[in-house]
């Protein structure tokens, strides 16, 4: 189950148990927000999904983004803010490096190997496959969210590039 808000994510989860489908559910982080596991905490209940891993508040970096972040919005920061938090300054940072050329900005990340951002430390392999960031499968389970394991990242397999 992969909708694109929680209100969505409510209307499924409740059709499945509506329609009585007794099958294991797996979901996205967005199935497993905070609003839906409040409003539809029997729906939810098994569920399994894939999650990016918590922040590292220990990071002054990441710290201070967590603080600002607080200042200027409601509710919990989750990793995606930070992901795209970082993207931005990334592509800001490689903008200023190699200019606007988007094989140098490709090739610019291409070559990160140990950005200490917001979201963590991480970096891209040759193919451009994020390395050092593992993300976790986690469950829910008496109306909260446990981590059931850590999800290894593997290098992508060989494409062919046209």
């Amino acid at each position: 189950v992969n909708p694109q808000n929680e209100v969505a994510a409510i209307q499924i989860l409740t059709q499945i148990k509506q329609m009585k489908i007794s099958a294991a559910i797996y979901g996205s982080n967005v199935t497993a927000g905070s609003e839906v596991i409040k409003q539809a905490t029997k729906e939810t209940e098994g569920m399994f999904f894939a999650d990016a891993p918590g922040l590292d508040s220990s990071s002054t970096r990441t710290k201070e983004f967590l603080d600002n972040f607080s200042k200027q919005y409601e509710g919990g920061v989750e990793a995606y803010n930070a992901a795209a938090y970082d993207g931005v300054y990334l592509f800001h940072q490689a903008s200023i490096q190699v200019g606007g050329d988007s094989e140098k900005v490709r090739d610019y990340f291409y070559g990160l190997t140990d950005y200490h951002g917001v979201f963590g430390i991480y970096g891209f392999d040759e193919k451009g496959d994020i390395k050092g960031i593992s993300f976790v499968m986690k469950q829910v389970k008496g109306g909260k969210t446990e981590t059931v394991s850590e999800i290894k990242a593997e290098p992508a397999p060989e494409r062919d590039v046209e």
